[in-house]
């Protein structure tokens, strides 16, 4: 093979004819931005492996719209691919009427002679729309066969030429305009034309192509090598007046060659250093089954999508596997969460080692329908086939994470089975993107559906094995950075989403609302390392791959995979609506986040485990936005094991969903009620060593509802409960007998009306076997009305410094002897009754930092005389009690009582 070498691009064109041509061209350095660059170009060859002549490689297809230059009534045409509503044809043109218009083109039809190229081709659709009437807006939208899958590209209402570039998908058939009632321009060219610009250059009077810097082709498949936008052309233009649309075409060109390359065994790595602008997204890089491929921004890479147009969009750039190519069984039994093994009605096609996607298409995931914070998602995950048993049953790798259950008409409801086609391993390096802002929330006008930020998701990685993604920076868009989705492993680290842009006009709240990070869905496990979020929604988020997206076969909007084993670790979030969390996750791990100015974390998933979280401005809600008793609601919502640890949060932790098992461990809350549960199901709590503080309006623990279904197994102990009128209620059920409650070694402090609160009546079931337990407390501060509000429920209270541990004492000339067994729990003294008054000037028999309360018995007045000669009071002034309801707090220091409060 015959090889040159040239300084520049410039310098190999003005070469000159060579016959035959050089096999390969390389292309050392540059002379002006926009020419290539350091490059390698091939001879392009053609079917019998001859040299394509210069030019011999057309730019754009033939036009596949037929009747598009409407020189013809294009409903006139014999089996007519058009469709007007409101749209008249004449003199050449196609009218708007000032009514809602609409003009289809459909390729199903007999008479569309030009049929569709292969989903994934990149397409230009023009449309000329002129001068003259009123603009209003004419959508172009992509029709497919499932209506949920059409495509809003832009407004083209504006007279100009407009050029959409999209890929085809699965099921795409037509093309369509929807105008409003205030559009009545003409409209003089429909067309469609397949790119095929894959960066060609004509050199020596022949047809080279762009190849991978660095590759050889003498090691064995895949082959490797770089390739840069720079050798597609970008930079050429830098006149910033004509929208950068030399930076969109090197990007388009870039993908078409690359995914040619894969197509034909190569893994190239695509390496963009430079600073590139663009307008337009909906670049698609399609990677075949097993082969891997790289990005690489470097340090000094950056997207510039700042001039996109606010229009409804796909992601910039879009990386797939091929996810799924039809072969598909559903269960024929029912299968258990744990499960190894599936019963199905038909094995064909699957082999040992694929992966599968288990969706249901009838089951709720997780919810209460209706109600705000749940979506509506069916049971789904991915799972490994170990063994092809016989021609009905699978052996799984791992254990089914739900538990899948039968309709009635399997058949017409089936829990769908499919077999996924996977890349191998994608890595992002350095993504660095601007967005063009729009920081508020969508409109909810349906109307107004298409007004979403341009490349709402900058870069979407799908269908594989193994996701890299290192050292993201996203900013200004509205929807997510990255979308992940798909994918057996993926790992992310250092991720920055950056929402709001002070610059925008747009951005008047501190949040913008519809931005998230990282955003996982449908994936079998995920690392996030030090995900940074600042003004945006939250800088991760785990979510649901719906299929009505990814498969063609798929019609249930809510059929989809719910994204498992998330850990993120680390990270900080500022001014954002909350740290990293999401919707639809099974097995959630935050572990030591800071997440500052705040307004909360729900967890609408399940298992979560919360780990060194600290968090200012909002509380923890487990399960959706319900406030009500559990009895206005049918479903039961189940969040499964929830710990919080070592973690010190702003507001309260509130469960309105029911779980397995709450765990709330050596973390300190500050909320009015700091744990609050509304769920249907309240049992097996644990709260301990905790320091849980409200503001004195309500309790600080409270099992809340009667109509619970259960609330029994609960461990407070160790904790600090302070400032509220009760530090511990249970209202009880009235469908369980409520049993094995241990508030154990807790310190209440400044509690208004009493330590913990049971009621009676109404139904409630109390257990009576002792196992309701309130054992060795202590109290501080200012104690309550009463200890206790748990009336005539048999209650084992024992060892606690309070209510049960007061004495009667009499006071002989004045002076109150202590007994001499100092380790009593004694709290509370209260001196005998006697008729008339008495005086009080010492209190005798205390050790150092003994803490009493004293109050009388009876209505006569008793005098605590501060400062009395030989006396131990000095409390200030004299107090005189006169009621049995009063109290006086006093620590026993440096020799004498000195007062802590005082209710007189």
């Amino acid at each position: 093979m015959t090889t040159v070498r040239f300084d520049t691009l410039a310098d190999a064109i003005a070469a000159g004819t060579q016959t035959p041509p050089p096999d390969d061209v390389f292309i050392d350095g540059y002379a002006a931005p926009g020419d290539g660059g350091a490059s390698h170009y091939r001879v392009a060859l053609d079917a019998q492996g001859d040299p394509i002549v210069a030019n011999g490689m057309p730019l754009l297809g033939t036009e596949l719209i037929v009747g598009g230059n409407f020189t013809t009534d294009p409903t006139a045409l014999p089996n007519t691919p058009w469709t007007l509503v409101n749209f008249t044809w004449g003199s050449g043109v196609l009218s708007g009427s000032s009514l809602s218009e609409v003009v289809t083109y459909d390729f199903r039809a007999a008479g569309a002679t030009n049929p569709l190229p292969a989903p994934g081709t990149a397409m230009q659709w023009k449309v000329k729309t002129n001068s003259g009437g009123t603009t209003g807006r004419l959508m172009a939208i992509v029709l497919n066969t499932d209506p949920d899958k059409n495509r809003t590209l832009e407004d083209v209402g504006g007279a100009a030429t407009h050029t959409l570039s999209f890929y085809l998908r699965e099921g795409d058939y037509g093309l369509q305009l929807s105008g409003t009632t205030s559009f009545n321009r003409t409209i003089d060219n429909f067309s469609l034309i397949e790119y095929r610009d894959q960066g060609q250059v004509n050199l020596f009077g022949y047809t080279y192509l762009p190849m991978p810097i660095g590759w050889n082709e003498d090691v064995t498949t895949p082959y490797t090598g770089v390739l840069t936008p720079e050798m597609f052309g970008s930079g050429a233009k830098i006149d910033d007046t004509v929208a950068y649309q030399r930076d969109d075409d090197a990007f388009r060109r870039l993908v078409l060659r690359t995914n040619n390359l894969v197509a034909g065994g190569y893994a190239p790595t695509i390496e963009a250093r430079g600073r590139y602008k663009c307008a337009l997204a909906r670049h698609r890089i399609s990677v075949p089954k097993g082969r891997d491929v790289s990005v690489d921004f470097g340090t000094s890479g950056f997207v510039d999508l700042s001039a996109g147009s606010i229009t409804r969009a796909e992601p910039w750039l879009s990386i797939r596997g091929p996810i799924y190519t039809g072969t598909k069984t559903r269960l024929a039994l029912p299968a258990s969460a744990g499960a190894t093994s599936l019963g199905v009605s038909d094995t064909t096609g699957f082999s040992i080692g694929d992966w599968l996607a288990v969706t249901s298409t009838h089951q709720y995931w997780i919810g209460v329908s209706g109600v705000k914070g749940y979506g509506i998602a069916y049971a789904g995950e991915m799972a490994q086939i170990r063994d092809v048993t016989d021609a009905t049953t699978f052996k799984l790798g791992s254990g089914l994470l739900e538990s899948y259950t039968l309709a009635a008409d399997p058949v017409a409801l089936p829990v769908n089975v499919r077999r996924l086609e996977l890349g191998g391993t994608c890595t992002v390096s350095h993504f660095r993107a601007r967005g063009p802002g729009d920081g508020q929330s969508e409109s909810n006008d349906e109307e107004d559906e298409y007004l979403r930020t341009a490349a709402i998701s900058p870069l979407s990685i799908t269908g594989f094995e193994r996701i890299l993604v290192e050292k993201s920076h996203c900013e200004n868009f509205k929807g997510s950075s990255i979308v992940l989705a798909i994918y057996v492993s993926a790992k992310v680290d250092s991720p920055y989403t950056l929402g709001r842009d002070y610059t925008d006009s747009s951005n008047t709240s501190p949040i913008s609302q519809r931005f998230y990070g990282i955003s996982l869905q449908g994936g079998v496990a995920a690392a996030v390392n030090d995900p940074d979020g600042k003004y945006c929604r939250r800088s991760v988020d785990c979510g649901f791959a719906n299929l009505v997206n990814y498969m063609s076969d798929s019609t249930v909007s809510a059929e989809g995979l719910i994204c498992s084993d998330v850990v993120v670790t680390g990270g900080e979030t500022f001014e954002s609506e909350n740290p990293p969390g999401g919707h639809e996750v099974n097995n959630f791990s935050l572990i030591n986040h800071l997440a500052r100015n705040v307004d909360g974390m729900t967890l609408r998933g399940k298992n979560y485990n919360i780990v060194g979280l600290r968090m200012t401005g909002g509380g923890i809600g487990i399960g959706g936005d319900i406030t009500t008793a559990p009895s206005t609601y049918t479903e039961t919502p189940f969040a499964g094991r929830i710990n919080i640890a070592d973690s010190e949060i702003g507001g309260p932790i509130v469960a309105r969903a029911s779980f397995e098992s709450l765990r709330v461990v050596n973390s300190r809350v500050r909320a009015a009620t700091p744990l609050q549960l509304i769920g249907k199901h309240q049992s097996h709590v644990a709260v301990l060593d905790c320091d849980l503080e409200g503001d004195g309006t309500g309790p600080i623990i409270w099992f809340r509802y009667p109509e619970k279904l259960s609330g029994s197994d609960i461990l407070i102990r160790g904790n600090r409960l302070a400032g509220g009128t009760y530090g511990f209620v249970h209202d009880g059920s009235t469908t369980e007998m409520v049993s094995e409650i241990d508030i154990d070694s807790n310190v209440f402090e400044d509690i208004s009306d009493a330590y913990t609160s049971m009621p009676r009546g109404g139904g409630r079931s109390w257990s009576t076997d002792g196992s309701l337990r309130i054992i060795n407390n202590r109290q501080r501060g200012t104690p309550p009305t009463s200890v206790s509000d748990t009336g005539t429920i048999i209650i084992s209270r024992y060892g606690n410094e309070f209510g049960d541990g007061y004495l009667t004492l009499d006071a002989a000339s004045g002076v109150i002897s202590l007994p001499a067994r100092n380790d009593l729990p004694l709290r509370e003294i209260r001196v005998s009754d006697i008729v008339g008054t008495q005086t009080i000037t010492a209190i005798t028999g205390a050790m150092e930092g003994r803490i009493l309360t004293f109050r009388i018995r009876g209505t006569y007045a008793v005098t605590l005389d501060s400062s009395a000669s030989g006396g131990n009071l000095e409390l200030g002034s004299d107090i005189v009690i006169t009621s049995d309801t009063q109290r006086v707090g006093m620590i026993y220091s440096g020799g004498a009582w000195r007062k802590l409060f005082s209710t007189v």
